[in-house]
């Protein structure tokens, strides 16, 4: 029962987190992220790596953490991760990816689910040109596989 009470106040706290804001100083890199409303079967969440790579301080990205329509500026130069839960037709997958960006670029990352899986694939943004995709590590059990 202990262990029941402790799982559920840590989801409780994790869904009443604050949600995700820019980064206050530093370079940012630009996620082209779907916006997110109240009936969106779709959620992401940004957060930092700890120094084995494991995930540290998810943030919810909500209606107020795009700087404009689509655009949520995220950490350039360093790690950071996002994951996505997407619900659609009976399916429900969770992924979650490291990634490094370049700062001042756009990048659009591409869901793709299997079966209870999703894996995210980050592509650069490039005037004229098919977008290049970027490097991602895939966390598993919430840290980057070594």
């Amino acid at each position: 029962m202990k262990k029941l009470t402790t799982t559920f106040l840590l989801f409780a706290l994790v869904g009443c987190s604050a949600p995700y804001q820019k980064p206050q100083s530093g370079d940012t890199a630009i996620l082209m992220l779907p916006e997110i409303d109240g009936s969106s079967t779709r959620t992401f969440h940004i957060g930092k790596l700890d120094g084995n790579g494991c995930a540290i301080r998810p943030s919810r990205v909500k209606e107020e953490s795009y700087s404009q329509k689509g655009l949520v500026h995220v950490p350039a130069g360093e790690d950071f991760f996002l994951s996505v839960r997407s619900r659609s037709n009976k399916t429900f997958c969770k992924g979650s990816a490291a990634m490094n960006l370049e700062k001042d670029k756009t990048y659009d990352p591409i869901i793709l689910s299997f079966s209870s899986y999703c894996a995210i694939r980050i592509i650069e943004k490039t005037e004229g040109e098919k977008g290049k995709t970027i490097d991602t590590r895939p966390l598993y059990s919430g840290c980057i596989k070594k």
